[in-house]
């Protein structure tokens, strides 16, 4: 299934439905949104920090024969300055960002009693939104967000995937309610709901055995808003 079933009836107020729907995807990774909008039929764009992962998104379309899409190789937080992004406006801004510190963090559990334990973080830049700490990638990715609004048509929808983090004694770390929380502050952007995708590919491992219960993070949660300025 790719990631953009289920969200064909969105109502989005355009007038030019001959036009193809436009697709930003600012934490572009290794192109899934974007190899999804060219098997829908859609147009795209992607950003990424990693040259490398640009180069395997286009390898993969070479593989599937498929034309790849504009994939732009920077920092998503000057995406307006960006010329392909900046005169264009979106349906739908579609993407999963980075969690914060999720891998750039070592491992612990089953990959520790493993000997993987180390950390495996996306890059090493310090433009990752996912080496950043908790708070402040939750500010980082609000006023990134906040700067793409402007490129979103009215009416036009914002879709999210991401995770939780393993709770802690100073905070639950469910980061789907923090997110949440922090992009109600952007003006106009109206949260709708979420659906739940339960990851299969993940391995369940008994952390915690037998001496306590400790919940495997196997689920994403797909957060849904949309754009009513006034």
């Amino acid at each position: 299934m790719s990631r953009l079933d289920g969200f064909d009836g969105f109502e989005n107020g355009r007038n030019d439905l001959d036009e193809p729907d436009a697709v930003l995807d600012p934490f572009a990774g290794v192109g899934g949104t974007l190899i999804a909008c060219s098997l829908e039929g859609r147009r795209a764009i992607g950003i990424d920090l990693s040259n490398e992962y640009g180069e395997c998104y286009h390898d993969v379309c070479r593989f599937l024969e498929l034309e790849s899409q504009p994939y732009i190789v920077g920092d998503a937080r000057q995406l307006t300055q960006f010329p392909q992004v900046a005169t264009q406006q979106f349906d739908l801004i579609l993407t999963d960002p980075p969690y914060a510190q999720m891998l750039a963090k070592a491992r612990t559990g089953e990959r520790k009693k493993r000997g993987r334990g180390e950390a495996t973080p996306f890059t090493d830049s310090p433009a990752d939104l996912g080496n950043l700490s908790y708070w402040e990638f939750l500010d980082e990715l609000r006023d990134l967000l906040g700067s793409a609004l402007s490129l979103l048509r009215p009416r036009g929808h914002l879709i999210l995937f991401t995770k939780d983090l393993q709770p802690t004694p100073e905070h639950h770390n469910m980061l789907h309610a923090d997110i949440t929380i922090a992009l109600r502050e952007l003006p106009g952007l109206e949260f709708r709901g979420y659906r739940i995708w339960h990851d299969q590919s993940q391995n369940l491992y008994p952390f915690g055995y037998p001496f306590a219960f400790v919940a495997n993070q196997v689920h994403q949660f797909i957060l849904i808003f949309r754009y009513m300025p006034a």
